[in-house]
């Protein structure tokens, strides 16, 4: 681990947060995304024309390419910590690629991913080094079904790190712009409502078609903790 692929601004790095990164997934790969829409200036006394919407872009929405990485910042309250998404292996399993994506912090969580059919799926976690914080998912996790579409929704029941029951429901309420940092993006907004053992979750992901994952809010009773893309590996550079 480097400095240019993870930085913390507190020495520690609270468990609520690493909890959030978990809940976080990737996103990827396209050069065929349009960050925004160019506007011409209007005459003096033109009529003022209503605002283009951002274009939506080609692609999936949750690309994955080796080497490609996002770089994310996350904020609770007061704190503020940055943490890079890796695509750093992919490997045949079954006939299948399968494809192991880490998250870069002070601890390293890693995660499989395959692809079967319109269906992204995560296979099994590693978070740190810890051999009991392992996880292989019983059936895989359903992260999302493709393409995403307002109303589209999925369901996933299983048991999670440490045998811990989840029951996730997952649904695309809207397509929404956001003007971001790093760029512009027409995202899908998801809102996951998770039952965790007995606690309660509640998660909103942005995900853009050809870029992957933008945002993310995951809150936790009164505590909120917001993600945000801030720089990725095959961003357009001028």
């Amino acid at each position: 681990m480097n400095n240019a692929e993870t930085s913390s601004r507190k020495l520690s790095f609270p468990r609520l947060l690493l909890t959030s990164l978990q809940s976080l997934s990737l996103a990827f790969t396209s050069s065929m995304f349009i960050a925004g829409t160019v506007q011409a200036k209007e005459p003096v006394g033109a009529a003022v024309k209503a605002k283009e919407p951002i274009k939506k872009a080609a692609g999936s929405y949750f690309p994955m390419q080796k080497g490609t990485w996002w770089k994310y910042r996350i904020t609770r309250g007061d704190s503020v910590y940055d943490f890079t998404l890796r695509v750093v292996d992919v490997q045949k399993e079954n006939n299948e690629d399968v494809y192991e994506i880490d998250t870069i912090a002070q601890q390293t969580i890693k995660d499989w991913y395959v692809r079967r059919g319109d269906q992204v799926l995560r296979l099994r976690q590693h978070f740190g080094d810890n051999p009991n914080a392992r996880v292989v998912f019983e059936p895989p996790y359903l992260l999302m079904v493709e393409p995403l579409k307002v109303g589209g929704n999925w369901q996933w029941q299983g048991k999670g790190m440490l045998g811990v029951k989840v029951v996730d429901n997952s649904q695309v309420e809207a397509f929404e712009d956001l003007d971001l940092e790093v760029g512009k993006f027409n995202a899908a907004r998801i809102v996951s409502n998770v039952k965790q053992d007995k606690s309660r979750l509640q998660k909103f992901y942005w995900y853009a078609a050809g870029v992957g994952l933008v945002k993310s809010k995951v809150m936790n009773g009164d505590v909120t903790s917001i993600t945000e893309l801030i720089d990725y590996s095959f961003k357009p550079r001028k």
